[in-house]
């Protein structure tokens, strides 16, 4: 989502099709089904809630909340920042 929004330009996306995925201008051409708008930035925002949500339904504590919530933020964080540079070259 990040990476479309702010570094399309320079990204791995920067040759697919601008209408799809380019947020600056793919709400000018994008479908939209019951309010919802059908482009890249959308279908990526919309995987990231049903990702969050499938791991709040099946969370169960690896040894305590307090130390997961730490893992896991240390797991978020460079999971977005790997991903982030690697979307960006």
């Amino acid at each position: 989502m990040d990476t479309l929004n702010f570094h399309f330009e320079s990204s791995v996306f920067k040759n697919k099709d601008p209408r799809f995925w380019n947020p600056q201008i793919s709400w000018r051409y994008c479908k939209v089904v019951l309010g919802y708008h059908i482009d890249g930035w959308h279908l990526v925002k919309s995987l990231l809630i049903v990702l969050i949500t499938i791991t709040i339904i099946l969370y169960r504590p690896f040894i305590n909340p307090a130390v997961d919530l730490l893992a896991y933020g240390i797991l978020w964080n460079l999971s977005f920042n790997t991903f982030f540079k690697i979307l960006n070259n």
